[in-house]
């Protein structure tokens, strides 16, 4: 019996898919995902024109944020962006 689901997963559809979406979201990454918080410490573990992934790297980022890890995978032919996050680490804290 699974006690609680630490995974969610999604697909997204813009307006309008840029080419450069992977390389965009991989500077808010790299800059902060969530602008003005200090709990937001990510380090890129993939990245190409198709995808990218990345995990928390740090305790705050673990417990406060709860996105452990997220792989993203852009189809630029239906223009959709489809997601996966796992946030084990947070589950893990909470109990």
């Amino acid at each position: 019996m699974k006690f609680l689901n630490v995974h969610f997963k999604g697909v997204y559809k813009p307006k309008t898919l840029s080419s450069t979406f992977v390389e965009d979201f991989v500077k808010r990454v790299e800059t902060s995902l969530i602008p003005g918080s200090g709990r937001s410490d990510y380090k890129i573990k993939e990245a190409n024109k198709n995808s990218l992934s990345f995990h928390s790297n740090s305790f705050l980022t673990n417990i406060n944020v709860g996105f452990n890890d997220v792989t993203i995978s852009v189809d630029h032919q239906t223009g959709k962006v489809h997601y996966n996050v796992y946030f084990k680490q947070w589950a893990n804290y909470c109990f």
